[in-house]
Order: structure tokens, then C-alpha cells, then sequence
């Protein structure tokens, strides 16, 4: 669930300021379709794959599945992680 809304969240901010009628017509994907993928429908990974195209960004970046994403700088969980490695690797 957790990489639904992170999908539809980072749909909507790549999209910015743009109108879903621009972004559809110019990445040929049906504006319907594009609003529901922005509200946490799955796309299939055809439609991923051409979105991040249009992007110009990575499918894991899409999805929100990039280290960034998952894990922003300064966020408790980057800590604990970081806090993590330096224990089982010192």
C-alpha cells in the first residue's frame, strides 16, 4: 500500500504546475487513466516504464522505491538505518 501512495505522489509532484490534459496528451496516456494512477491506482509496468521515460527518471525512482525516497535525509528511519550499519559492521 505504502508504494501506491508513493507513486501517486510522486506522479503528481513530477507533474507539477503542468495540467493532466498536457501531460496526457504529450506522454500518450489517457488523462483518466493518469489521474487515477495519481490517486493510487497500479499502473501496469508497460505504462510505469513509459512514464518514467517521460520523466526521465528511473522505474525504482517512480515507484518510490529509491534509497532518497525511502529513506530522506535527516528522517528518523535514515538514522536508525545508518545507527544500524555502524553497529554491525564496526
Amino acid at each position: 500500500m505504502m508504494i501506491v501512495n508513493a507513486l501517486g505522489n510522486r506522479l503528481k509532484e513530477l507533474r507539477g504546475a503542468r495540467s493532466l490534459n498536457a501531460v496526457s496528451q504529450e506522454c500518450g496516456i489517457d488523462r483518466g487513466q493518469l489521474r487515477r494512477y495519481e490517486e493510487g491506482r497500479i499502473p501496469d509496468d508497460d505504462l510505469i516504464d513509459k512514464l518514467a521515460d517521460y520523466y526521465q527518471v528511473s522505474y525504482e525512482e517512480l515507484k518510490g522505491l529509491s534509497f532518497e525516497s525511502l529513506y530522506p535525509e535527516g528522517s528518523r528511519q535514515r538514522n536508525a538505518l545508518f545507527q544500524w550499519i555502524q553497529r554491525k559492521f564496526k
